[in-house]
């Protein structure tokens, strides 16, 4: 996440941090690589995934090919070592929503509810729910949700409601 083939380099950091200097931003990179040293070699074996076959995959194994890794253009190459490590990181969450959506959409069904799935943006699921409703069908909606895949770590889902999309947020 934080080096100059991933997107962030400690110029950019400094940049974007209001008054921090690039001597403190690449102190902060490398206090976060040091910290999380297994998000770096994730993203390595990406690119080195990438490299090898020509494509990553997501975690249901769609796959996403990246040309770009064998341009002759230094950026080119660049964009692609992000390409393969975000593919593979929103690729899978994409693919974990649109399990958790038919299952929530299954379950509710199946139960007779009247809640109505109405949009997915990104990682969230956004419902029109009679009031009365509200209670109930979140715990069915939440219990979908995280059970949705089985990882190594927990699903945790949020749930918020409100008259309109703006007062659940």
């Amino acid at each position: 996440w934080f080096n100059s083939s991933t997107g962030v380099s400690a110029q950019g950091l400094a940049r974007r941090i209001e008054g921090m200097s690039v001597s403190a931003a690449t102190d902060l990179i490398a206090a976060y690589n040091k910290r999380f040293p297994s998000i770096q070699k994730f993203m390595l074996e990406c690119v080195q995934n990438a490299q090898t076959f020509g494509y990553v995959e997501t975690i249901l194994g769609r796959r996403r090919h990246i040309p770009e890794l064998k341009s002759p253009v230094l950026s080119q190459r660049n964009a692609g070592e992000r390409m393969a490590i975000n593919s593979v990181i929103q690729g899978s969450a994409a693919d974990l929503i649109k399990i958790a959506m038919l299952n929530v959409h299954n379950r509710l069904r199946k139960e007779n509810r009247p809640s109505k799935m109405l949009l997915q943006v990104h990682d969230e699921l956004v419902f029109e729910t009679p009031k009365s409703a509200v209670e109930d069908d979140s715990k069915i909606i939440r219990e979908e949700m995280c059970r949705a895949m089985k990882l190594k770590v927990p699903l945790k889902v949020d749930i918020a409601s409100g008259q309109n999309w703006q007062e659940g947020k």
